[in-house]
């Protein structure tokens, strides 16, 4: 078939923060986390790049690729890449979704939909922006308040690759309205996003046109290093395996790359919750990653069959429907422990929610390792990742589609943090990890999302995302709550750039670069 040219990570992920230059490029090797500190000498936040690149891809008869180059811009190589941005939300339906309900009823649609229009950016070390577009409220032909929302600025680095960065975090109501609810707040805007990215490249004088990405901007996340047990790279994986290539359900699981996971998040999560913590903190029967546990954990034979059968029986099963929204499966197969949320089956029945549980491909995995079907290549201890430099180049591709999701969360939606229940539905995709651009217009994956992101954000302190938004973190030689100190929703507008972030230090994650709340 020949030469292709593809944009990686087909989404990528842009981070809020209130720096005004300075910021950091988000994740784009598996295991690697951006380097501290997140804060600039000025205390604030730095916003997280999402960085993207073109590759050649040689696709032969049978559909195969084969990853020939990275291409940047040099005397022979042009790159011009255009990105749209906008931010849908004081246009969208109240959430949880009802198909009747709009936010801010009465209003003009157009006028609430903040889009900063296709932007182009091409050349080295290059800037674009603002990015930014008009919020009107207009009721019966009447302009009650408009103001003008920044919600991004492009750059490209050295080699001409595109930096796409997010707005600052700043919320409003230009009608002066209060905050009554977690999710739908009349009268407010945020400044996250989404949007398509696209590129022409000229080599040689002959143009190709690459195949699209897509970016989305979200909050900060305040435990970088801490993963969820389910991330939008294993949605994402779901989907590849559960529609485009059922194949991967044969697979037999490697405990390295895939049980292990799982189980070290789940540990991780100690850091951050202090319900995880009395199940999965250091000496519990849920402290999976102990060196004597993990031997016995990564043996195949019938002599480990019980200890893999114990831990495999607390799983809760995907799509088992919960009485409500905010509920925790019952023992025994209670884990995760978290809340309830959107069923993405029959998303507007708000009487048909389903536990939070692994994917079906992950429970599928767990299953054949419960069952002694698995590689037992288990090392002794983790091996080291990479950092992408050292990852060969055709396996950079699916490095930078993991690295970017596998930093979001994978449910409960309710709605979510990065979005919603949206991320494990094969009509979002057009292939594996791209997002279909012919059916979705730019803001979709963030429309349902909460009206102020704040709102949600304080609200969520329990049961919800502990890796996104931490509820109990180590702070010197005690544990205290994270939000501490901001106690409605107004205070996290406010105060959300003075938390802390979850950072390793040692065998222990502890809160750093917290800033005063009054």
């Amino acid at each position: 078939m020949g030469k292709t040219y593809q944009i990686f990570p087909g989404i990528g992920i842009a981070r809020l923060g209130n720096s005004e230059s300075e910021y950091f490029i988000g994740p784009e090797a598996p295991g690697i986390v951006p380097p501290t500190p997140y804060r600039d000498s000025m205390g604030r936040i730095k916003r997280q790049g999402a960085r993207f690149r073109i590759y050649e891809v040689d696709v032969d008869e049978f559909g195969g690729e084969t990853i020939l180059r990275e291409v940047t811009v040099d005397s022979n190589t042009t790159i011009t890449w255009t990105v749209h941005l906008v931010n849908k939300k004081a246009a969208g339906k109240n959430f949880p979704p009802l198909q009747t309900s709009d936010r801010n009823a009465g209003y003009d649609r157009n006028g609430l939909t903040i889009d900063a229009g296709i932007q182009q950016i091409s050349g080295t070390d290059q800037t674009v922006g603002p990015l930014q577009g008009d919020i009107r409220f207009i009721r019966n032909g009447i302009t009650e308040s408009s103001t003008t929302v920044k919600i991004g600025d492009l750059k490209t680095d050295e080699a001409g690759r595109l930096i796409v960065l997010g707005g600052h975090g700043l919320s409003r109501s230009p009608l002066g309205r209060p905050m009554t609810n977690f999710a739908n707040n009349d009268g407010w805007y945020d400044d996250v996003a989404d949007g398509p990215v696209t590129a022409t490249v000229i080599i040689n004088g002959v143009s190709f046109t690459a195949t699209p990405a897509w970016v989305v901007v979200a909050s900060p996340s305040y435990a970088p290093g801490i993963d969820n047990m389910m991330t939008w790279y294993d949605q994402a994986v779901n989907v590849n395996a559960s529609y485009f290539h059922p194949i991967q359900q044969l697979k037999v699981p490697s405990f390295t790359q895939d049980i292990y996971p799982i189980l070290k998040r789940t540990t991780l999560m100690q850091w951050v919750s202090d319900t995880a913590r009395s199940g999965h903190g250091t000496g519990t029967g849920g402290y999976f990653v102990d060196p004597n546990r993990l031997r016995l954990l990564s043996d195949n034979s019938e002599a480990a069959k019980a200890a893999r059968e114990g831990i495999f029986a607390r799983l809760a099963q995907p799509n088992t429907v919960a009485p409500s929204y905010e509920t925790t499966p019952r023992p025994p197969e209670n884990m995760p422990r978290l809340f309830s949320g959107v069923n993405p089956a029959s998303p507007t029945n708000q009487g048909n929610s389903v536990f939070t549980s692994l994917t079906s491909y992950q429970y599928m995995l767990m299953t054949k390792w419960k069952d002694g079907n698995f590689e037992a290549d288990w090392p002794g201890s983790e091996p080291v990742p990479p950092t992408f430099d050292a990852i060969p180049l055709n396996e950079q591709p699916d490095a930078l589609n993991r690295a970017a999701l596998e930093a979001c969360i994978g449910g409960p939606f309710f709605p979510g943090i990065e979005t919603t229940y949206l991320m494990t539905l094969v009509d979002t995709y057009k292939s594996p990890f791209r997002i279909d651009d012919h059916t979705h217009s730019a803001g979709f994956l963030t429309e349902q999302m909460a009206i102020p992101w704040q709102a949600d954000f304080y609200d969520c302190g329990l049961l919800w995302w502990p890796a996104q938004r931490p509820v109990s973190v180590r702070v010197g030689n005690r544990f205290e709550q994270f939000s501490r100190g901001i106690n409605n929703y107004a205070g996290m507008v406010q105060y959300w750039s003075n938390l802390g972030f979850i950072v390793q230090s040692g065998e222990e994650y502890v809160e750093t670069e917290r800033r005063p709340i009054p």
